[in-house]
């Protein structure tokens, strides 16, 4: 029992773990997001995407439909030491982005 409630323990999320938020300031250009030294060995990145555009977008291969965004969700990750997120504008020529991921 004992080892159950440990593996347990540390399976569970780390509620501290650093929120991190970008901000797409120019929704008609395509940009990409990097960060060095992101936390490695990790499978999986949380992210929540929020704000309002006019039409189609990409975040991270995620397509943002247009119209007022509220995106969250768990997505694969695989790379060791950084994290790329690109956002591809698409159709979308004005509007704000805010991109929260942790």
């Amino acid at each position: 029992m004992l080892l159950f409630l440990s593996v347990l323990f540390s399976c569970t999320s780390n509620n501290h773990a650093e929120n991190h938020v970008f901000e797409v300031k120019n929704i008609s250009r395509d940009t990409i997001f990097a960060i060095e030294n992101y936390a490695a060995y990790r499978s999986n990145i949380y992210l929540k995407i929020t704000g309002n555009i006019n039409d189609t977008a990409f975040v991270y291969g995620i397509k943002i439909p247009p119209g007022s965004v509220n995106v969250s969700g768990n997505y694969d990750y695989y790379d060791e030491d950084s994290i790329v997120i690109p956002y591809s504008s698409y159709r979308a020529t004005k509007g704000d982005l805010k991109i929260q991921y942790k």
